[in-house]
């Protein structure tokens, strides 16, 4: 049983109309489910993975899903480049946990088909819903569904809709889908349900938002005008309502808020989002305002890509006709409620706004647009069109209801809907009549054009067996080295085989779920290891034995090629040459590695432990450099190749630290022998470390990327410790500093751990200290009480919902508006 809604007209009594209403929501879920199944029809098979050129989560492998959920509890990525840390915290752990667990129960098989349809019914219901509460109380059941079904329609074949599913972006589509779900509460809440009763219905709708930062923002800015503008009572009791709002959706998002604000501490978030602005989007890639104006804002022509030109013309003038319908339709003064005049303006205001957005620095609001970007640094988080238009159709899908409802006020519904909905669809055929999304259209017009998104389409191909069965063999493999991944630059799945069709692709294996930590040259937020790794990829390029001896200090065990890799774009595909790296490998690396896999598309090599430094050790030798030398060199590969000459000085394995780091190289000569260091990963953000045979100051090497919140501790803390928590206790931080040019490097004094925390040190009978350390991510402390807290707060939400269901009092006031 659905929560009830308010009370509707005296001929429509809503006791005696329930069966009436439910199966008009089955049968609109009917039309979604099936309009979806269409729309994806070619892409239909047990057999196939789908695969994008930017994001794709969904790999066809089991295992994939279970390391997913493995990975789900930690604020520190460990799986990729060398390590960073999650400034979001869990903010998108609830959308991974299900999916990781859809893809289990599915055994890795049409977890994307799935995930598509789902979206795309959810999203479509969403509207459907909230259309038919706007109109319960001025038309018909019928009508209202009819313009329900229509808006839709329109909603899950929208250039923003299409455009994620193509561009792979089904974190943002997910979360997009629950909009509509608060808009319907919001309408509640504006008919008589009481703020307790909202605020704890929004709750869990947050949850779901916030796998998406822009989805979120627009969930909040939804709740916020709506009470500005169209709650009816008194101002003091709507700023009540947003204040409650406000305090509500912070404990619920605790999660991820705590974490996040403990990590940006130290960070300049208004320099880094300042640096990500790329306004290059928003000049080049943007729509021309009229197509923006029937909703399309995605990074490139999208329609003009699937439409073919033979009714491209006519196509477009029936698009910007049935645009102008709904806008005359919604300004037209009629019979209809006051407040669906005030809700449909509403909704008009916002798809102009948004059309504006979206259309970036075009005229003729260009120069504005502009302004607002150059003077706020948090706009760099719509940095892309592709996010200003999920108001804009989320916006544009209400009016189309709202103004097919009142034509059909003046028409016999049957041959009239049916000729909307035709026009609703023809709006985005293109993608709908392909069976592909427009996969193949797409694609195929963006290869002939000049715009760089060459490959950003759906496409759908088999994983080959030999990649299959490397990967399998990685997720057995014991211990925790990185996978150097060949190519390195974005790790990508271009393929140039029968396995899939138009050649290109990102691995979602290797991106999200990676059965070792990969180390790929683009995915490294932090500068330092940014640099590191854009040189090795070049060392590799130009088969430097240089690049062998770095991988040593990544702390790198595997290797795996992909011989069918087949860039698209300048410059990798001049760069590239699977057979001359293949050769390359064997030259450097003979006697060193094992084949683990040697097949058509996929090669996988073993590096041989014998000799090689762990992730965790202390240093025969420090070597310092200048603190200029890095920037004085005048390209990243030849820092590496300086960097693997000393690396490679000293056989016991040497350290390189910034000269400022001096007091480590004095003390630590003082100490002979050198300790040795063994360490137990007790899970990505703590190693338990053992040092035995220390007599004084020794410097302990950390190879994950150097990060200020990382901290060495000799104290045994439990995960619930609240103290800890508040103040781990810690080695000196001024001992902390960058070690081979990206990890993280401690001098420990003996004499300091003995005197703060005498209980980690064992003295043995020849004089040397045995000594216990902790290295641990200092967010992840807070994330048991910071998760208790937004577990307590939905917790309390549902249990208030479920008494008042129980009871058969919901909250609400029954309030009629005008």
């Amino acid at each position: 049983m659905s929560l009830p809604i308010p009370p509707r007209p005296s001929r429509r009594p809503s006791a005696t109309n329930f069966p009436a209403e439910a199966a008009h929501h089955l049968a609109a879920i009917l039309v979604f489910f099936l309009a979806a199944l269409v729309g994806i029809r070619e892409l239909l098979s047990p057999e196939l993975v789908l695969g994008h050129n930017w994001d794709s989560p969904f790999s066809g492998l089991e295992e994939s899903y279970r390391a997913m959920l493995a990975s789900i509890p930690y604020t520190w990525d460990y799986d990729h480049a060398l390590g960073y840390a999650l400034p979001n915290g869990f903010s998108n752990r609830l959308w991974w946990a299900t999916h990781a667990v859809l893809g289990i129960l599915l055994q890795g098989r049409m977890v994307a088909q799935a995930d598509i349809v789902a979206n795309q019914v959810l999203g479509a219901f969403g509207i459907y819903v909230y259309v038919t509460v706007l109109l319960n109380d001025s038309v018909s059941r019928r009508r209202a569904s009819l313009a329900g079904i229509a808006a839709g329609l329109y909603l899950m074949f929208s250039s923003v809709v299409i455009g994620h599913l193509i561009g792979g972006a089904a974190n943002q589509l997910g979360s997009m889908a629950v909009l509509p779900y608060v808009l319907v509460v919001l309408e509640w809440r504006r008919r008589g349900l009481s703020d307790t009763a909202t605020l704890c219905l929004l709750m869990p709708l947050s949850l779901l938002v916030e796998v998406s930062l822009h989805n979120t923002l627009f969930a909040g800015m939804f709740v916020g005008a709506y009470a500005t503008i169209l709650f009816p009572e008194p101002l003091h009791r709507r700023i009540r309502f947003l204040a409650a709002y406000g305090i509500t959706t912070l404990l619920a998002y605790a999660h991820w808020v705590i974490p996040m604000v403990i990590c940006l501490a130290y960070e300049n978030i208004g320099q880094r989002l300042q640096e990500n602005l790329a306004f290059s989007n928003l000049i080049d890639n943007v729509p021309p305002l009229t197509e923006a104006l029937w909703g399309d804002g995605y990074i490139r022509p999208f329609y003009n890509y699937l439409a073919e030109s033979s009714y491209r013309t006519a196509w477009a003038v029936l698009s910007l006709s049935l645009c102008g319908v709904v806008i005359v339709s919604t300004l037209w003064p009629g019979n209809r409620p006051a407040h669906q005049t005030v809700s449909a303006r509403f909704w008009l205001a916002i798809y102009l706004l948004f059309v504006a957005l979206a259309a970036g620095f075009q005229a003729p609001f260009g120069v504005l647009v502009e302004a607002l970007y150059r003077s706020s640094p948090l706009m760099a988080i719509f940095r892309s069109p592709q996010w200003l238009i999920m108001p804009l159709a989320i916006a544009f899908a209400v009016l189309v209801g709202l103004s097919f409802a009142r034509i059909l006020e003046h028409f016999r519904w049957p041959w009239v809907s049916a000729v909307l909905v035709a026009a609703v669809l023809a709006m985005v055929h293109p993608a709908y009549l392909s069976g592909n999304l427009g996969g193949q259209e797409l694609y195929r017009r963006a290869l002939a054009s000049t715009n760089w998104y060459k490959g950003d389409h759906l496409d759908a191909y088999a994983v080959p067996k030999d990649y299959a069965e490397a990967i399998r063999r990685l997720y057995q493999e014991p211990g925790g080295e990185r996978l150097l991944a060949l190519p390195m630059r974005r790790s990508p799945y271009f393929l140039n085989t029968p396995h899939q069709r138009q050649g290109s692709g990102v691995d979602p294996i290797l991106n999200y779920n990676p059965p070792k930590p990969v180390v790929v040259a683009d995915l490294a937020p932090d500068a330092n290891s940014a640099a590191m790794l854009t040189g090795l990829d070049r060392l590799i390029d130009l088969c430097s034995p240089k690049a062998w001896e770095l991988l040593d200090a990544l702390d790198i065990g595997y290797i795996i090629l992909k011989r069918d890799y087949a860039p698209p774009v300048p410059p990798e595909e001049q760069l590239w040459n699977a057979e001359r790296t293949v050769s390359c490998l064997h030259r450097h690396l003979d006697g060193q590695s094992t084949v683990m896999v040697d097949g058509e598309t996929t090669l996988l090599l073993r590096l041989n432990r014998q000799g090689r430094r762990a992730k965790i050790y202390i240093p025969d030798q420090i070597l310092l450099i200048d603190p200029g030398f890095k920037d004085a060199l005048e390209s990243p590969e030849r820092l590496l190749a300086r960097l693997g000459d000393l690396l490679a000085s000293a056989p016991g394995g040497a350290t390189f630290l910034p000269a400022a780091a001096e007091e480590f190289a004095a003390l630590a000569a003082q100490a002979a022998p050198v300790p040795k260091a063994t360490f137990r990963v007790l899970n990505p953000t703590r190693y338990e470390i053992t040092v035995t045979g220390a007599s004084g100051a020794f410097p302990l090497v950390f190879s994950e990327a150097f990060h200020p919140l990382w901290k060495l501790t000799p104290k045994d803390a439990g995960p619930f410790d609240i103290g800890a928590a508040i103040d781990l206790p810690r080695l000196d931080d001024r001992r902390h500093t960058v070690a081979n040019g990206f990890a993280n490097g401690w001098l420990v004094d003996l004499q300091e751990v003995r005197q703060r925390f005498p209980e980690a040190v064992t003295l043995g009978d020849d004089g040397t200290a045995t000594i216990r350390l902790f290295a641990e991510f200092a967010p992840q402390r807070v994330i048991p009480f910071a998760v208790a807290l937004s577990v307590a707060t939905l917790a309390a939400a549902l249990l208030f919902l479920l008494l008042r269901f129980a009871s058969g009092r919901i909250g609400v006031r029954r309030r009629r508006l005008p």
